[in-house]
């Protein structure tokens, strides 16, 4: 690795580090100590209740495998092929947790979830596995009448192209015949389909398809072995997608976007950077995709990203056509200049597609790539503990997303940022659980400005930054 590449790539471990420590320093009063696990706590970070799947990790000291709710319910729950014991965690409060007990006991097997070799269904969606490249064939979904899946594209949602050289046209698909699955997970609360082939540039392609019971969500994970090549390539992920009529959105930070009709002249077509989802839908409903770790994509066709060193050739377009597929661009070392030649060893790609019925939501879709960069986080802690924490504050507004919430530098106050990411103009109120702070607007530099006294209106996509501080003159923020 060069200097340039261990540069960026420490950058990325010291944050994740320094993530590390503050989630074990906030967390530490409440974690259980060396001993079996008799309780689980599941906190949401997002400003928005959350039901998810909660997967813990195989070497938890667990007394058992049953789960229990706070209200004395019990819960579905499944031991993975990995080890891990899975459930589906309701209504988190937000920007709180909930707690659940664990008791001795075999998991509550139930749920919609069924599986066979290459299909996979639960009770609002249904996946058909394509036997000669592994890419999903066929998305239905309750409320809709089509295959998701465009049948007249020569690819299916998640297949793999690998582009040898600088030509776009070159494309080599998953070797034919090396395609094996293998259902991991069987349900019925959690489905899992792997998917193993050979593919070119890579020693191994392996694919893993999820459904959960009552989530009306697709997940894909992929883990690309890449060969050490020096020559010129291009990794790709498809997803042509089939809505009548769909107009393609793509979030962009603080925008929402359509190519070409929101573009100014000049902008870049042949390719873009995304931050965490694209849709595709027209009035009657659609698909959201979030990517997780691949934020490039190029739209209807793999284009050429650099002709030559220095772009001799003409290849940068000046209009593109409307198109619903989706090439998420994983890899290349086209980009000479202070990039790592090549890219050898596993790398692991996540995404995830939401179909749904009615009008594009804005907020909706933030909400779903939010989710998918920020899972719930499930901690064992003491059943004699405190209480689960509920929210410090909520939101009125569902068109309103918190996207920053934190300590100021001088620990005086909270911080927090809001979003208008509904697209329109939005009235919010923030309604507080314990005591309420005084409130006032604030900037980066996290200065008190005009004091809050009502609901905070905010422009389409605006942005508003509020200073909270708690009533006693140096009150220091813990929490």
């Amino acid at each position: 690795m060069n200097c340039y590449a261990a540069c960026k790539q420490q950058f990325a471990l010291d944050a994740d580090a320094i993530a590390d420590e503050m989630c074990a320093a906030a967390l530490a009063q409440r974690r259980a100590p060396k001993e079996a696990v008799r309780a689980v706590e599941v906190f949401n970070t997002t400003s928005w209740p959350r039901t998810d799947l909660v997967i813990l990790p195989k070497d938890t000291d667990l007394v058992g495998d049953v789960i229990q709710a706070s209200d004395g319910s019990l819960l579905p729950s499944q031991r993975l092929s990995t080890g891990e014991l899975a459930f589906v965690a309701a209504n988190v409060p937000p920007l709180g947790s909930g707690r659940y007990t664990v008791h001795a006991g075999p998991a509550l097997s139930t749920g919609s979830v069924s599986v066979t070799r290459n299909t996979l269904a639960n009770d609002l969606l249904s996946i058909a596995l394509d036997e000669q490249s592994g890419a999903i064939r066929a998305l239905s979904a309750v409320g809709h009448s089509i295959n998701l899946v465009d049948g007249d594209s020569e690819f299916g949602l998640n297949d793999y192209v690998y582009v040898a050289g600088r030509d776009p046209q070159q494309q080599e698909r998953v070797e034919r015949g090396s395609v094996e699955f293998r259902v991991l997970d069987p349900g019925p609360l959690v489905g899992t389909v792997r998917v193993t082939c050979n593919a070119p540039g890579a020693r191994t392609l392996v694919r893993d398809i999820r459904l959960t019971d009552g989530i009306g969500r697709v997940d894909i994970t992929n883990v690309l072995d890449k060969l050490r090549v020096r020559k010129p390539e291009g990794v790709y992920f498809a997803f042509p997608f089939n809505v009548p009529e769909g107009i393609v959105r793509m979030d962009m930070p603080w925008a929402v976007v359509r190519p070409e009709r929101d573009q100014i002249e000049g902008a870049c077509k042949n390719f873009f950077t995304i931050q965490r989802w694209v849709d595709v839908s027209n009035l009657d409903g659609g698909v959201t995709w979030a990517t997780v770790d691949a934020p490039l994509v190029q739209l209807g066709a793999i284009r050429t990203d650099v002709a030559s060193p220095y772009g001799a050739a003409d290849i940068w377009l000046r209009h593109i056509e409307p198109s619903q597929t989706v090439f998420s661009y994983v890899m290349n070392n086209y980009w000479e200049t202070n990039y790592k030649a090549d890219q050898e060893g596993p790398t692991t790609f996540r995404y995830a597609l939401r179909p749904y019925r009615g009008l594009c939501d804005h907020a909706a879709a933030a909400r779903f790539g939010i989710e998918r960069n920020r899972p719930l986080i499930a901690m064992p802690v003491r059943v004699d503990g405190p209480p689960a924490l509920a929210s410090v504050f909520t939101l009125d507004a569902p068109g309103v997303i918190v996207t920053a919430f934190k300590p100021s530098r001088d620990g005086r106050a909270r911080m927090i940022r809001l979003f208008a990411a509904s697209g329109k103009p939005e009235s919010v109120r923030l309604t507080w659980s314990g005591e309420e702070p005084d409130v006032y607007r604030s900037d980066p530099a996290e200065a008190r400005h005009a004091r809050v006294d009502g609901p905070i209106e905010l422009p389409a996509y605006g942005i508003v930054t509020l200073r909270a501080e708690a009533h006693a003159a140096g009150n220091r923020v813990t929490r």
